[in-house]
């Protein structure tokens, strides 16, 4: 309980640093990228992006007045689709707007044994974590097909580091077959988006937004 104040406390206090140094024994598993040189020119905000990042700005209010009487909020997104759809770069885009650091974790090469460390290093820290990849680990228990017990104790490590994050962080995870995870780890997310390939329309628009940039 005494450790939990100290999060809030932190979370209330600390600022918008764009970069925070991470522990020897996280770095390799977790990458801080520095986003406050996004080209924002350069990238295309479709109409679902648009809207996506006003629901998550608007979490990140809503969780500045819960934290001051302690209430728990949790602004978590989990963004799903075929690869190639920007989910990514849509996260990186969401840090350089808000102002926060940037927080990459693939979970295609981490070691379970680290997710609590992560967890607990994140706490108090105002950032964007990125989950990219979540279902290496986060697969349905039960339809493993004869690693169900160690697949399983992943699954539910994950579930609980992500339960033991304060609340302040924005938490968005990514994956391209949303269809494998597990049922009580989807419910760990307030909202679930599926990124769609642009229309012609969108794509057309991008180009053009693109064109634009480098051609003033």
């Amino acid at each position: 309980e005494l450790r939990n104040d100290i999060d809030y406390k932190k979370l209330l206090r600390n600022g918008t640093k764009t970069f925070f140094e991470m522990p020897a024994n996280l770095k390799g598993l977790i990458l801080m990228q520095d986003v406050s040189d996004f080209n924002e020119s350069r990238y295309y905000l479709g109409v679902q992006q648009r809207a996506l990042y006003g629901k998550i700005k608007m979490g990140v209010d809503v969780t500045t007045k819960m934290l001051a009487y302690g209430i728990p909020y949790t602004n978590s997104t989990l963004l799903y689709g075929v690869p190639g759809t920007g989910k990514t770069e849509f996260a990186r885009y969401v840090a350089f707007k808000l102002g926060l650091p940037y927080a990459y974790l693939n979970f295609s090469c981490l070691i379970d044994s680290y997710l609590g460390k992560t967890a607990d290093y994140c706490k108090g820290e105002k950032c964007v974590l990125m989950l990219d990849e979540i279902d290496c680990i986060g697969l349905a228990r039960g339809h493993d097909h004869g690693a169900d017990g160690e697949l399983g104790r992943t699954t539910i490590a994950l579930m609980q580091s992500l339960d033991s994050l304060v609340d302040g962080q924005v938490v968005i995870a990514a994956t391209n077959r949303r269809d494998r995870l597990d049922p009580a780890l989807l419910r760990r997310f307030q909202r679930q988006e599926e990124f769609l390939p642009f229309e012609y329309e969108e794509r057309k628009a991008m180009i053009q937004a693109y064109m634009q940039s480098v051609n003033p």
